[in-house]
């Protein structure tokens, strides 16, 4: 059942997410996203509103992230500060 907006309930749920995610950062905060894989990891920098500002791929391992975590970090230039967090490994 719709009310005519054109607003689908996945939105509504989006929109509720995101509001919940900039109630925890900082207004001139980014955060720094890591999906960890075995041999390939993927980085986002987004800013308070989602936009992502930065992005890459790299075939390292998790431990060897330290010199892109710097680049995620001096990414986020204008953002005093940055947040970074993962998705939860496996076992």
């Amino acid at each position: 059942m719709g009310n005519g907006s054109g607003v689908t309930r996945a939105d509504r749920r989006r929109n509720a997410r995101l509001e919940q995610l900039r109630g925890l950062l900082p207004r001139d905060g980014a955060v720094a996203g890591i999906d960890l894989g075995e041999d390939k990891q993927a980085l986002a920098v987004v800013d308070h509103d989602g936009r992502v500002v930065w992005r890459r791929t790299v075939r390292v391992k998790a431990h060897q992230l330290g010199g892109v975590l710097d680049d995620a970090v001096a990414a986020a230039g204008g953002h005093a500060r940055v947040t970074v967090a993962c998705e939860p490994a496996g076992v």
